[in-house]
């Protein structure tokens, strides 16, 4: 099936022979979804607008299949991969219906955004990965047949990432595993510290999902790299529309032919278009050369309520100082705010409460062993951004390079 037709079944739901009762009620579901999305971002209640997110929905046909090959006429089919009654932590056993318990609290557990003892795990982790191709999964995943890659940035975690974390657990997924790179392609480390990013997924990650980091930037390693790490699984990588553009585009690479080789042949795309998208992949896939991986690329269709929840979007709101409540997970919501992650910087000090913050972590990363047992990030974070003298002393050290163990365990006493 093209990718115009996916487009078109967006919103079609084929129910086969006569409607039952149960039809009804799915029916009934989705209408009263589609009114509360007018008014209501996904964040607001990701059980009911899971209705809407996804082109088909089992309402009596067994058949359906929205993730449609797009070199196969045939398709795959609807699987329901909903998730089983909570199990005992230390089991973590998989379910009959695909998905598994890893015993964590689920989304909305409480994140500690002064937690140094996460926060340095995070870093270290991160600066151990080898420099060659490598992913390293950090949050429990028992094995898979088949598994999808959500790579992004998260600079925040959007609600839109979760809702196509739930989209492809309804497809046809065992797990979808949210991969942050140390580098990500194209883009300048700006925004959220790494390790908040992975302290924010950890957090909202529902089950059925994992986290992990890798020190991959290109699809075809990532891909290379998540076959390595789970032999036996097959891969697919979740991408939008725009980045299947940057994907076959020729400039990202020293031998473009050579590089898709290697990401077709250890990977499937699976491509969740933004809007009228649909076409745009169906246009990309015709082009002169890229036709040989079309058998490759799949569709996901998702509801256009969906499409403008980009992380760039969250960013120029917080940053404009307006309120985009909805589109992050509230947990999110709340660290940022905490944080003042992208707030302006303050007008008595001239400086930023998370810059600070990323400061002190830096100071206290050189004396960690002292600091996971005896430092108070949150306390010393209050004190930099005080306007009094305490504050601008301890400020002054940061921006020198002069806050030892010493002067922030004398700072941290401060009355």
């Amino acid at each position: 099936m093209r990718a115009k037709d996916v487009s078109r079944r967006t919103y079609h739901i084929a129910i086969a022979g006569k409607k039952g009762q149960r039809a009804r009620r799915a029916q009934s579901k989705r209408g009263r979804a589609r009114s509360l999305v007018r008014d209501h971002a996904p964040d607001r209640n990701p059980g009911i607008h899971a209705a809407i997110v996804g082109a088909c929905t089992d309402m009596g046909n067994s058949k359906g299949g929205a993730c449609t090959d797009m070199g196969n006429s045939k398709g795959g089919a609807c699987t329901d991969m909903g998730n089983s009654e909570r199990s005992s932590v230390k089991r973590r056993a998989r379910t009959a219906r695909g998905g598994y318990d890893d015993g964590r609290e689920g989304p909305g557990r409480v994140m500690d955004a002064y937690d140094l003892k996460a926060l340095f795990a995070f870093r270290e982790h991160i600066a151990s990965l080898p420099r060659e191709a490598f992913l390293s999964i950090l949050t429990p995943m028992p094995p898979v047949t088949r598994v999808a890659l959500l790579p992004g940035s998260f600079n925040p975690p959007t609600s839109a990432h979760l809702l196509l974390a739930e989209r492809a657990l309804g497809e046809r997924f065992d797990a979808v595993v949210f991969v942050l790179a140390r580098e990500t392609a194209g883009k300048r480390r700006t925004g959220l510290l790494l390790e908040d990013r992975l302290l924010s997924l950890r957090s909202i990650a529902p089950r059925g999902t994992a986290v992990a980091v890798t020190s991959a930037s290109l699809y075809c390693d990532q891909a290379e790299a998540a076959a390595a790490a789970l032999p036996g699984a097959e891969i697919s990588i979740l991408v939008g529309s725009d980045k299947l553009e940057q994907i076959f585009d020729a400039a990202w690479y020293v031998d473009r032919d050579a590089a898709l080789g290697r990401l077709f042949g250890a990977a499937r795309l699976v491509v969740a278009p933004r809007g009228d998208g649909a076409d745009a992949v169906t246009r990309l896939l015709e082009e002169r050369g890229n036709g040989r991986w079309a058998g490759k690329v799949d569709v996901l269709p998702l509801h256009p309520a969906v499409g403008d929840l980009s992380s760039t979007r969250v960013r120029g709101l917080l940053t404009s100082g307006a309120d985009p409540s909805g589109l992050m997970p509230a947990p999110v919501a709340e660290l940022i705010a905490e944080l003042g992650a992208f707030s302006p910087a303050d007008p008595d000090t001239g400086a930023h409460r998370y810059a600070l913050r990323a400061g002190l972590l830096d100071a206290l990363w050189q004396a960690r062993d002292w600091a996971v047992a005896s430092a108070d990030l949150a306390a010393l974070v209050r004190i930099a951004a005080d306007p009094g003298g305490e504050g601008g002393r301890l400020r002054e050290m940061l921006r020198t390079g002069a806050a030892g163990a010493r002067e922030l365990l004398a700072a941290q006493r401060t009355p």
